[in-house]
Formats: structure tokens, C-alpha cells, sequence
């Protein structure tokens, strides 16, 4: 156990973080409790830097529940700083009510969900792991409680989350009983000696699966992303647009590539038919929306189908492209909404149009907010383009050249209703002169964001032989 604990150092300083935010909350004057935003900070930048130490390494530990390898810690790497650049921008949104032990302490505890569930080997581990993830999120998404929008969202959301929670423990409890064991690579060793094509173990499959895809909010089990997006905080809609899904992400390929790999040329068949209609779904409804929250939903849907593209390759450059997309989406999502929030704070209804007029009254955020749109577009020498590259590109590799089509044609389609926002901040007059301010924390967001999807974009070699070192490390994938 004393060797094993070197591992879940990062957890654990998770867990002792959020206790001391939550212990100072109690104890700190109204005027300074916005330092525990700093603490906070400082805590998931610390775990992030001690999870670095541990690249390279491949471990079972705790009964083989968790595993310690690169594809776990890059992402829980990526998830620990996307999450600081969330609290970040929850700064300014918490002045108000001064709420920040009870923010802070939410957020940190959804992330040391995704922590677990990222290194997570065991059924029961990995349902733990989501529902210490999700339960936090369903709170943060009322956390305006004299909001009937961010009410409703939180609702919509919890109801959704915990059918599918449900829908997961019951799949679970039906693979259990066909295997005798919960654990991942045990599964897959039972089911060489069993029939393939039990209906029982189909069904458990299906609904493991779609618990998982509810968590990304890929079709058909995307319902929740669009009302909770617009109806909860902006600062948490950032959270829970870019963090959360690289859990979920992490999640399904353990899933499917360590306790299902007898079932592959069967994922290639459903994985492809959830990008399409994912990528379809997203962009055609993303063109009619009007609040710019709602269509950055729409949006983030797109890009799971675009990412569930290397679930159905599942080779190693695609599973690569896999973790370079996830770097990429989240600075692009993260950058966006935070243009979002200072835009917001003069316009608060978040409506597309109120970005009318942008390029004059604030010039610097405007031309962000267009590296940014044209990065989800897909634009050359921006992080989206060479994630979209990766992704497609290992489709082609492995035949499957229908499915790169068809997400080339989403790009063409999502033109549409970015380069529309795009419009409204540089050739539409805007309604109010009133410049836009940018507060530091936003500001330092909004910059961090930008030249990560520049840098990754003009200078991707690093970033993908990095993605690559994942799964030459751990070959099982």
C-alpha cells in the first residue's frame, strides 16, 4: 500500500484541496473568501505537475481497480488545467453572492470524479467515478438559485443524469452476471469462452454504452446539453462544455478497447452511425439558434461526433487523433466562453446579436473570439484543423473514407453559423456603444486559450507525438 499511494498522490491532493476550501470557507472574512479561488488554483496546477512525474509509468493498483498508465494521466493532466482556467473564470461571477467555499468545493470534487474514472479498470470504480463527477455538476447548474433558467437546467439535467445512471448500474449488474467479475481486462478474458451473441450481453453492452455517450451528450442522448448550456451560469457552462467530456471519453475507450475487444468490427458499425448522426444533429441545429450559449451547444455536439469518429477507427492513430481533439476542444471551448461571459456582463441575455459591432467596441476580444470560431471551424493552421486532420485522416488510413467524408461535409455545414457570428462582430452595427471590459482572470483565460490553439496549430509535432506516447506505452489499447 505504501507504493501504491505514490500513485493517488494527485487525488488525493484533490480531496485535501477541496477540504481546506471548504474548512476556510467557515473561518474566512466576506472580503477575502476570494481567495479560495486561488487556493483552488493552485491545488489542481500542483496535482497536475506531481500527475506529470508519473508519465511513462503502467500500474495496477488497489486490487486492480485502477490502472496507472499515460492515457490516463495525459488526460487527467488536460482535465486538471481546463478546470483551473474554469475557476478562474468564476471569479468575477461569484463577487455577487460570495459564494466561493461552496463553488469551489463542488467543482473540485466533480473533478476528482474525472480523476478516478480516467484511471478506472473496474465497473464499479468507473460508475463511482461518474457519479462523484455528475452529482457536483447538477448542483453548479442551479447554483444561481433566483434564476428560473439555471433552475431548469439543473433539473433537466439531474432527471437525465440519473435515468442514464440507472440505465449504466443496470448494464453493469447484466454484464456482472454473464462474466462473474467487474473487472475490465477479466471480462474481456470471459468472454473468449462465451457466446457473443446472448442477447443478455448485448442488451448489458447497450446500456453500459449509452450511460457513457450521455455524459459526452452524443445523439440520441444529447437532449440535456442544449437547455443546460443556456440556463445554467455561463462560468459553469464552461466547466461542464470542456471538462467533463474527456472523462466520459476516457471512460468508453477503457470500456470498449480493454473489456470489450472481442466485439471491434461491431463498434466500427455503431460508433460510425452515432458520429454521423452526432455530427448531422449538431450543425443543422446550431444554424437557427439565436443565443450564442445555444449555439455553442450545438456546436460542442458536433465535435463529439467528430471525436466519436476514432471510437469507430479504433486503431492507435485514431485513439492518438482521440487525445489530441480532447486538447484542442478544450482551450477552443473554454477561450469562447469566456468571451462569452465578458460580453455577457454588458449584454446579458447572450444573444448572438449582442455581439453586433464587437470588432470596434472591443477589438481584442473580437479578433479572439474569430481565431477561435475559425479553430472550431476547422481552419488551417489552428489546433481545430489538425485535430480534425488526425481524426479524419486515421479514418482514410484504416478505409473508412465515408466517415471522413461525411464530417468533412459537417465542416462545409458548420461555415454557416460561425462564420454568422463572425458577421455580427465585424459588417453589423452594434446596438450600444458601451465598450466591453475584460477583468485579468478573464482576460488571462481568454489569451491562454488562444495561443494554446495557435501554438498547437502552427507547431502541432510536439503535442502529437505526445498524443502517440500514450498508446505506444500501452500497447493493450
Amino acid at each position: 500500500m505504501g507504493k501504491e499511494f505514490i500513485y493517488i498522490i494527485p487525488e488525493i491532493l484533490i480531496l485535501t484541496t477541496a477540504t481546506i476550501v471548504l474548512s476556510l470557507d467557515i473561518f474566512l472574512p466576506r472580503e477575502r473568501k476570494s481567495l479560495l479561488a486561488y487556493v483552488s488554483i493552485a491545488g489542481l496546477w500542483l496535482a497536475a505537475f506531481l500527475s506529470a512525474g508519473l508519465i511513462g509509468e503502467r500500474v495496477s493498483i488497489l486490487a486492480d481497480m485502477f490502472v496507472i498508465d499515460s492515457f490516463g494521466i495525459i488526460l487527467k493532466i488536460v482535465i486538471l488545467i481546463a478546470a483551473s482556467m474554469a475557476a478562474l473564470l468564476a471569479i468575477e461571477f461569484l463577487k455577487e453572492s460570495n459564494k466561493y467555499g461552496e463553488y469551489y468545493f463542488l467543482l473540485l470534487s466533480s473533478v476528482l470524479g474525472m480523476m478516478i474514472v480516467t484511471g478506472s479498470s473496474n465497473l464499479i470504480a468507473v460508475f463511482l467515478g461518474i457519479q462523484l463527477t455528475s452529482v457536483p455538476l447538477y448542483i453548479m447548474a442551479g447554483f444561481a438559485r433566483t434564476d428560473v433558467k439555471s433552475n431548469e437546467a439543473a433539473l433537466k439535467y439531474f432527471l437525465l443524469g440519473v435515468l442514464t445512471a440507472a440505465v449504466t448500474l443496470y448494464g453493469m449488474s447484466l454484464i456482472y452476471g454473464m462474466t462473474g467479475t467487474l473487472n475490465l481486462a477479466e471480462i474481456a478474458t470471459k468472454l473468449e469462452h462465451t457466446n457473443l451473441n446472448d442477447p443478455v450481453l448485448f442488451i448489458g453492452m447497450t446500456f453500459v454504452v449509452s450511460g457513457f455517450t450521455f455524459k459526452i451528450a452524443a445523439v440520441p442522448f444529447h437532449f440535456w446539453a442544449p437547455d443546460t448550456y443556456e440556463g445554467a451560469p455561463t462560468p459553469v457552462t464552461a466547466f461542464i462544455a470542456a471538462v467533463p467530456k474527456m472523462a466520459g471519453f476516457a471512460a468508453l475507450v477503457r470500456l470498449v478497447f480493454t473489456a470489450f475487444p472481442e466485439f471491434t468490427g461491431q463498434w466500427v458499425g455503431l460508433f460510425g452511425l452515432a458520429a454521423t448522426m452526432t455530427m448531422i444533429t449538431g450543425n443543422i441545429l446550431a444554424i437557427p439558434q439565436k443565443n450564442i450559449k445555444r449555439m455553442l451547444a450545438f456546436s460542442g455536439i458536433a465535435h463529439v461526433g467528430y471525436a466519436l469518429i476514432s471510437l469507430a477507427v479504433s486503431n492507435q492513430h485514431a485513439l492518438s487523433g482521440l487525445v489530441f481533439y480532447m486538447i484542442a476542444y478544450a482551450a477552443m471551448n473554454l477561450g469562447a466562453f469566456a468571451i462569452v461571459i465578458a460580453v455577457g456582463r454588458v449584454s446579458p441575455e447572450n444573444q448572438i446579436e449582442d455581439f453586433a459591432g464587437l470588432g470596434s467596441r472591443s477589438p481584442l476580444l473580437a479578433g479572439a473570439m474569430t481565431i477561435l470560431l475559425l479553430s472550431m471551424l476547422g481552419f488551417p493552421l489552428t489546433a481545430g484543423f489538425m485535430a480534425k486532420f488526425l481524426v479524419f485522416a486515421s479514418a482514410v488510413e484504416k478505409g473508412y473514407v465515408w466517415l471522413a467524408v461525411i464530417g468533412v461535409a459537417n465542416s462545409v455545414i458548420s461555415l454557416y453559423y460561425y462564420i454568422g457570428v463572425v458577421r455580427q462582430m465585424y459588417m453589423v452595427p452594434p446596438k450600444t456603444e458601451k465598450p466591453v471590459p475584460i477583468p485579468v482572470t478573464i482576460g488571462a483565460v481568454v489569451l491562454t486559450s488562444v495561443v494554446v490553439t495557435m501554438v498547437i496549430g502552427i507547431f502541432p509535432e510536439y503535442f502529437i507525438q505526445l498524443a502517440r506516447l500514450v498508446f505506444l506505452v500501452n500497447a493493450s489499447f
